[in-house]
């Protein structure tokens, strides 16, 4: 028991999707310089 509570512990902390993509009106991650919305957004909306 003791060795699965370090393993659960040590684990590295899964993150939500929504802490990993930018807002609307922030620099684009992909570095072209536009906003995020007029740039890699606009393909996540047309699916």
């Amino acid at each position: 028991m003791l060795s699965s509570l370090k393993k659960l512990l040590s684990a590295e902390p899964v993150l939500d999707a929504r802490q990993t993509e930018p807002g609307r009106n922030e620099p684009c991650p992909c570095g072209s310089g536009r906003k995020y919305k007029r740039c890699c957004q606009e393909g996540k909306r047309k699916r």
